[in-house]
């Protein structure tokens, strides 16, 4: 079998890759040189009000809270080993 052939025979148990596996795909892909544009509804802000304020910052201090806890028990774990 020369090597042409062989790719395209599927072996049970023996792994497609790369280009061999994606040859098995039904749809193909056409690459694009240029990226197409956004639609309109992705480029909407939405208004800033206090509420959306207030949830935002709640989130970050919630954020910053946890991640400064797991700081500090790491840092106690550190000074625990050291001692």
């Amino acid at each position: 079998m020369t090597k042409r052939d062989r790719r395209n025979v599927l072996v049970e148990g023996e792994k497609l890759r790369g280009a061999d596996k994606v040859r098995r795909i039904p749809v193909k892909v056409i690459p694009t040189t240029e990226l197409p544009k956004k639609p309109d509804w992705i480029r909407v802000k939405i208004q800033a009000s206090p509420k959306i304020a207030h949830i935002k910052n709640t989130l970050r201090n919630q954020y910053v809270k946890k991640h400064l806890v797991r700081i500090s028990v790491n840092v106690l774990a550190m000074v625990r080993r050291l001692l």
